[in-house]
């Protein structure tokens, strides 16, 4: 009887010895977030945001300088059809970035979604690490997206007045502190977006 409760304890410190071993080699989540996978996927995620932002930026600046209302008004005469042409112009480049500007932190989000979902789908690793990877992609593709896309557009910004028969145009300016704030906040919503649709991705579907 001995021999045998001698042998039960002997398992049971056996099987505390393997549970304390496993808990330790479970990574921490501030080992997830420098490791290898998610450094390599946040990189990832950020450029191809960085890509979009950038895709972005060039169609304000183009339609900057070769933009033109797609709807007109006529003001009932030609006397200085050309000025009124450039102001309207140039509104409607403003009118136009302002509210792709508006969108952005829309934009950034569905971006985050489409990041979570490839991360639940391409990522072969542990659930932990996947969440962990999702949600650095989701930040750095949003930061970037939002950064470089705000930043673009924003250049297409400017005013346009009438001095004498000549319009004279001049460019608007852009809030940097502003910028990198409103970026962080869309940055961390996006990072809880892309995690939140990769676990129910993983646990869900």
């Amino acid at each position: 009887m001995s021999g045998q409760s001698g042998d039960t304890g002997g398992e049971s410190q056996t099987t505390t010895h393997q549970t304390q071993r496993v808990t330790q080699q479970e990574d921490s989540y501030a080992d997830l977030v420098t490791a290898p996978l998610t450094k390599q996927f946040a990189k990832f995620s950020g450029a191809t945001g960085a890509g979009v932002g950038v895709g972005l930026g060039v169609m304000f600046l183009l339609l900057k300088f070769v933009g033109a209302p797609t709807i007109t008004q006529s003001t009932g005469g030609s006397g200085g059809s050309g000025s009124n042409a450039g102001i309207a112009a140039t509104q409607f480049v403003n009118s136009s970035a302002q509210f792709t500007i508006y969108l952005l932190p829309l934009l950034a989000a569905a971006f985050a979604a489409v990041v979570g979902l490839y991360a639940a789908r391409e990522i072969d690793a542990e659930d932990r690490e996947t969440y962990v990877a999702s949600a650095a992609g989701g930040l750095a593709g949003a930061l970037a997206l939002f950064v470089v896309g705000a930043f673009l557009v924003s250049m297409a910004f400017g005013t346009a007045s009438l001095q004498g028969s000549t319009v004279v145009q001049k460019p608007g300016s852009v809030e940097f502190g502003n910028l990198l704030v409103n970026a962080v906040a869309v940055g961390a919503g996006a990072a809880v977006v892309a995690a939140a649709t990769t676990w129910t991705h993983r646990t869900q579907a």
